[in-house]
């Protein structure tokens, strides 16, 4: 899902609409905590990511990591679901 930091909520609900119709699972990581990585991207928590996805997909997995991304304390989410 490289890019998706980059739309709005209604946007990404209307993406992952879309991949639901011509794909049977997804599997993806998203940064949900802003650091000092000063990129622009737009950053939804944990709650708001599984609400968007949940729309479309059915969530299969969900968890949190924290750890250095590239050099800097981060945080992130892996989700995966089906359709």
């Amino acid at each position: 899902m490289g890019g998706s930091y980059y739309f709005d909520e209604n946007r990404l609900k209307n993406i992952f609409n879309e991949l639901s119709r011509i794909s049977s699972n997804i599997l993806f990581s998203v940064k949900i905590e802003q650091d000092d990585l000063n990129t622009g991207k737009i950053i939804l928590d944990k709650e708001k990511w599984e609400q968007i996805v949940s729309l479309s997909w059915n969530i299969k997995f969900s968890k949190e990591y924290t750890g250095k991304l590239y050099d800097k304390n981060s945080k992130w989410l892996v989700i995966f679901a089906e359709s």
